[in-house]
C-alpha cells in the first residue's frame, strides 16, 4: 500500500459533461497515479476522501483505503503508477 501525500485537481466544467482529473502522488521518488478523465461524481468523491483523511493505495486491486497504519504503507516505486 502507497501512502497518499499530495494531489493536484483539475476540473472542466466548460463541457457539455463536466468532468475532472486528479494527479495523486506518493511517497518515494516522483512516485504520481493520474486518474484520467473521470466523471464529476467520482472526481468529488475521490477530491473528499484526498482532502479529508489519511489515504492508502493499493495498486494491486486499484482501491483507495482510510484510516491505513503507518506500518502497512510501502515507499512507491518511481515513475508512474497505474
Amino acid at each position: 500500500m502507497y501512502k497518499v501525500i499530495g494531489f493536484k485537481k483539475i476540473l472542466q466544467v466548460e463541457s457539455p459533461k463536466p468532468y475532472g482529473r486528479i494527479l495523486i502522488r506518493f511517497q518515494g521518488e516522483n512516485s504520481v497515479k493520474n486518474t484520467g478523465t473521470i466523471s464529476l461524481s467520482r472526481f468529488i468523491a475521490l477530491s473528499h476522501i484526498l482532502e479529508n483523511d489519511n489515504v492508502g493505495y493499493n495498486p494491486e486491486n486499484n482501491i483507495f483505503y482510510t484510516e491505513v497504519e503507518e506500518a502497512n504503507y510501502q515507499i512507491a516505486p518511481k515513475g508512474k503508477i497505474s
